[in-house]
């Protein structure tokens, strides 16, 4: 069945929910199958799938099907959203991601004439030499971010529940000074604890077990981000 890039926009919020999965596996296959798609999978053999992700985002939070997105709300997923969501330990993890995305859209752009297409082929050109920089900003990845990023160079499996815990002890009793137990001080970090996890988790986590997640593929276009050398787990 063909993709019908505008199926999202027909649907209320709560029947989008239900077929968000599917109308990203139908995108990505229609990316995969394109002159566009074929292209970069030549060039870049071993891509992880920034597509998915940069429509999961970009509906999840943004409110966006992909002919909403403007070159305005792609600046803001680009330079703020994904550096605060995704997870990669060098700048070079997110290499793939501008030429698969300038991609990705001009397969768009050609294949549906989405009027906003130029504009953000030409804005995610133009941050090509940026973007992994971006990735890896502290001042750009929230809190969240940057305790997971701090607990890896520590050397610690923050894809882990128990080294996620083993952290979080090291890092509140080094901010309270090593404090004794049954202290004041180890009351104030079991009271309040030192580094707020809650939803605003960065998608290196492990998923809620409570949510379903949608299935995808261990490599290629379809896949979560998973870049080479990175230690984030699929979602």
């Amino acid at each position: 069945m063909p993709f019908d890039v505008h199926q999202l926009d027909k649907l209320d919020h709560e029947s989008v929910e239900a077929e968000l999965d599917k109308y990203i596996e139908a995108a990505v296959s229609a990316f995969e199958a394109s002159p566009e798609g074929k292209a970069f999978a030549t060039e870049y053999p071993d891509a992880d799938g920034w597509v998915s992700t940069f429509i999961e985002l970009g509906y999840n939070y943004e409110g966006r099907s992909l002919p909403a997105l403007s070159q305005k709300t792609v600046a803001q997923m680009m330079e703020s959203l994904l550096p605060r969501k995704i997870t990669v330990m060098d700048a070079s993890e997110a290499e793939e991601a501008i030429p698969e995305l300038v991609a990705f859209w001009s397969f768009l752009s050609r294949e549906y004439q989405l009027p906003k297409a130029e504009k953000i082929i030409h804005y995610l050109q133009s941050i090509a030499g940026k973007f992994g920089e971006w990735m890896v900003d502290p001042a750009r990845g929230g809190m969240a971010k940057n305790f997971i990023l701090s607990g890896m160079n520590a050397g610690y499996d923050m894809t882990s529940k128990a080294g996620l815990m083993a952290y979080q002890q090291a890092y509140n009793a080094q901010l309270l000074g090593n404090p004794v137990k049954g202290s004041w001080k180890q009351k104030i970090v079991n009271l309040f604890g030192a580094a707020p996890l809650s939803d605003e988790r960065p998608l290196a986590l492990p998923p809620k077990p409570a949510k379903k997640q949608p299935e995808v593929k261990s490599k290629g276009f379809g896949a979560a981000i998973k870049p080479k050398g990175s230690q984030r787990k699929q979602k």
